[in-house]
């Protein structure tokens, strides 16, 4: 019985030392496959940092002039033409930011796809808030039998006034907020361009004899509304 636990003794030997060089090899084969990962992880960060930089400047630098007040569809600073803005052509953007001339790039108001050209997925986003300008026109009808005064909202800059006198009614003056905008002793009649402080509501008044009549005050308020726009870059070609 003492022989045979010995002979078991001696193989155990063998058999660990078997064992500890498959664990080596294991462990071997991890880490050569952990660096080649590590290299190529490495490569590819050093490939995007390379590329980013150059991305992100040419997306700022295209947001920038999207919103600049000295292009023309900007009317001043971060406040955009809505109806300008939205013509923009593929052409217009390479103007603004010539950078942009062999890249993909996508501009997107709110998430909606304003211009694209090519496929600038996984590139570079940059981000403005603006304002979108739009000019409503709106007409104002005082009739000198029943209304004394109209009033127009401001962000204006002009009023176009178009005077109706009926029969024997004469109007002599058009004020707005006291201030004398026409005036003819010998009487108003037709239409005339004025203008008018673009900060402030405006009162119109008429100075008539008689009553018969309509003026009639048509005005372009500025309407506004925020916005996200989003300017995205791919890689050059």
């Amino acid at each position: 019985m003492t022989q045979g636990t010995d002979v078991g003794r001696r193989q155990t030997g063998p058999i660990r030392g078997q064992a500890n060089m498959v664990s080596l090899a294991v462990a071997l084969l991890l880490l050569v496959g952990a660096a080649g990962s590590a290299i190529a992880i490495a490569h590819g960060s050093l490939a995007a940092a390379e590329r980013d930089p150059a991305e992100r400047n040419v997306a700022t630098d295209l947001a920038d002039r999207l919103v600049s007040p000295d292009v023309d569809h900007v009317r001043r600073e971060n406040v955009l033409d809505r109806s300008e803005t939205e013509a923009l052509s593929v052409d217009d953007v390479e103007s603004l930011s010539p950078g942009i001339e062999d890249r993909p790039f996508r501009i997107r108001i709110d998430g909606r796809t304003l211009l694209e050209r090519g496929d600038p997925s996984g590139g570079t986003s940059v981000e403005r808030l603006v304002v979108f300008a739009t000019d409503d026109e709106r007409t104002y009808r005082l009739d000198l039998e029943e209304d004394d005064a109209v009033t127009v909202p401001r962000r204006t800059d002009e009023l176009r006034v178009t005077i109706a006198p009926e029969n024997d009614t004469m109007v002599s003056t058009i004020r707005i907020n006291d201030r004398v905008l026409l005036h003819d002793p010998g009487g108003l009649e037709g239409t005339a361009t004025a203008s008018v402080p673009w900060t402030a509501t405006l009162r119109v008044t008429v100075d008539a004899e008689g009553t018969d009549g309509v003026v009639a005050i048509t005005a372009t308020p500025e309407t506004t509304a925020k916005a996200r726009l989003e300017v995205t870059v791919g890689a050059g070609g």
